[in-house]
């Protein structure tokens, strides 16, 4: 899915995950209830430090 492969990708710097986050909640609005769940439940699966720290960003984003 695009929104994993863009998740993955992210720069490691604070300025770039931020603009990468709002992306992917962008992203995620137009999905449907289905797929927004397989996402949300594949972000809380992920276990690299850059990815949790990712994770940590975008979740913020999706709970505002």
């Amino acid at each position: 899915m695009l929104v994993q492969v863009i998740c993955t990708k992210c720069p490691e710097r604070a300025e770039f995950r931020s603009v990468v986050a709002k992306a992917v909640v962008d992203i995620m609005d137009k999905l449907p209830v289905t797929l927004y769940a397989s996402v949300v439940e594949w972000i809380k699966k992920t276990d690299t430090v850059s990815y949790v720290i990712f994770a940590l960003d975008l979740i913020s984003l999706l709970l505002v």
